[in-house]
């Protein structure tokens, strides 16, 4: 199952490539890797390494999109400053769309 999730994670950010050009991120492909952690979608590792709850692939495609488009963003900002707030706008408009969503049904899929 961890290879699956990881797998379906990458197809997601491969579309992603092709719908928002990579000037928004401005980085080569990150590697991926599943994340248990409690109470946390994702988060974006030191070391450049995206991590996800396996909980990510129950998500609604347009969720995980998110998801991986914020995670990009910081690579580039580590922490949620105005500055990574304006990439994440520019990378993914709607954002605020996709985290009132996500916080509104996290408990929906135990996060």
């Amino acid at each position: 199952m961890k290879g699956l999730h990881v797998h379906v994670v990458e197809i997601q950010l491969t579309d992603n490539e092709r719908e928002y050009p990579n000037e928004y991120t401005e980085v080569e492909r990150p590697m991926l890797v599943q994340l248990a952690a409690p109470k946390s979608w994702g988060s974006c590792g030191k070391d450049g390494m995206l991590h996800f709850h396996w909980r990510v692939i129950l998500l609604p495609p347009v969720r995980i999109e998110y998801l991986v488009l914020h995670e990009l963003c910081h690579l580039h900002e580590h922490d949620h400053s105005d500055a990574f707030y304006e990439r994440l706008r520019r990378a993914s408009p709607d954002y605020r769309v996709h985290d009132a969503w996500l916080r509104a049904h996290g408990d929906d899929y135990g996060l």
